[in-house]
């Protein structure tokens, strides 16, 4: 990965090294629930990675409540195994405070709203988003609304749920993930990074990205497809080889386009880049100098 100005980048040992160790331990039943498909997570990553990592936003958090995490990256990268492992993390060292996680799929518009467009195929893409709704969230969370709702976004569906939401009532640590987090909102005066106390970036070679989505769409083909309610059960009676002409098409139209023109620019943005090898584990970090 090049080197960005402002950044300073070790590799996983010199970062464990340079690291105070928490004390917490996790429970190879909490990996289980916690990786993500196709995904690698072990109790040494945890520890000369993502411990680390919480003691570096320890310096940000101190008593700003609601402090809000935000997690960044591309489709398939492991932003939400990252977000979910953070939040038990979080859930250990401060077993007295109130911490939710939420997805920006829950902003996206709804599945009707973009075929009316005929926008279906920018899913993911910043004008597929309600960002205006997206900030009124954060708005009323940092100002510690009770009951904030959200639409609930169903993968199986493809789409948001109708009339069905989730409650945020007045958590002391929000972590964020999606594709837009680090991104300006268009035609607006703030911006979702305005909202963040600490940001996190998971990258990873672009080429790497694909093979993992396409290695992804093949378990979902024989796993998750075949369920006659998912919206994309027609994928599952696909050859192998035409499954893979099919997951390479949507990244390189859908997916690796999203990532090149509005994903990657936002990496600099980050507080933290974890870079990710061939193997998914990180091999280097990035971490923005302090001024």
């Amino acid at each position: 990965m090049a080197m960005m100005p402002n950044f300073t980048a070790l590799s996983r040992e010199q970062w464990s090294w340079n690291k105070k160790h928490l004390s917490l331990s996790l429970s190879p039943h909490d990996l289980s629930r916690i990786q993500g498909i196709n995904e690698k997570l072990s109790f040494q990553e945890v520890r000369e990675i993502y411990l680390p990592v919480l003691t570096s936003l320890m310096p940000y958090h101190t008593d700003k409540q609601p402090f809000i995490i935000g997690i960044c990256g591309s489709v398939a990268v492991g932003k939400t195994t990252t977000a979910r492992l953070i939040k038990i993390l979080l859930e250990r060292l401060f077993f007295d405070k109130k911490i939710s996680y939420l997805s920006t799929d829950s902003f996206l518009q709804p599945l009707s709203m973009l075929k009316s467009k005929q926008m279906l195929h920018r899913k993911g893409f910043p004008e597929s988003y309600q960002w205006s709704d997206l900030l009124n969230f954060l708005a009323q969370i940092k100002a510690k609304k009770p009951h904030v709702r959200t639409p609930i976004y169903s993968h199986e569906q493809y789409d948001i749920l109708h009339d069905q939401f989730q409650c945020f009532d007045q958590p002391d640590i929000l972590i964020i993930e999606g594709l837009n987090i680090l991104q300006q909102t268009p035609n607006a005066t703030e911006h979702i990074q305005d909202y963040l106390d600490f940001s996190i970036f998971i990258d990873a070679h672009p080429a790497r990205i694909k093979q993992w989505y396409i290695d992804r769409f093949l378990y979902f083909k024989q796993h998750i497809f075949i369920n006659p309610s998912n919206y994309f059960h027609s994928y599952a009676d696909l050859s192998t080889e035409a499954a893979i002409r099919t997951a390479t098409e949507i990244w390189d139209e859908v997916n690796g386009l999203n990532l090149t023109q509005h994903i990657l620019p936002t990496r600099a943005h980050a507080d933290i880049v974890l870079s990710k090898g061939a193997d998914h584990f990180v091999h280097q970090i990035m971490f923005r100098d302090k001024p």
